[in-house]
């Protein structure tokens, strides 16, 4: 099983925002992300994607301006 960890990125590095997540939504209104862990907990944010590692399971995010 593949999960990931997601990290915010800070103004002078990453923070890490949660981990074990298992799939990502987007939503089509606002662009919210939601991430979704291997227990079932969910973590949102309203932020941008800024990369996704596959191999090595890194997810890094930006947050929005207005949030």
């Amino acid at each position: 099983m593949c999960l990931s960890t997601v990290y915010k990125m800070g103004p002078s590095e990453p923070v890490l925002f949660c981990k074990n997540i298992q799939s990502v939504d987007v939503s089509p209104t606002d662009g919210k992300l939601t991430f979704t862990d291997i227990l079932g907990i969910r973590y949102e944010a309203l932020a941008e994607i800024r990369s996704i590692d596959l191999v090595e399971n890194i997810i890094q995010i930006s947050e929005n301006e207005q949030s």
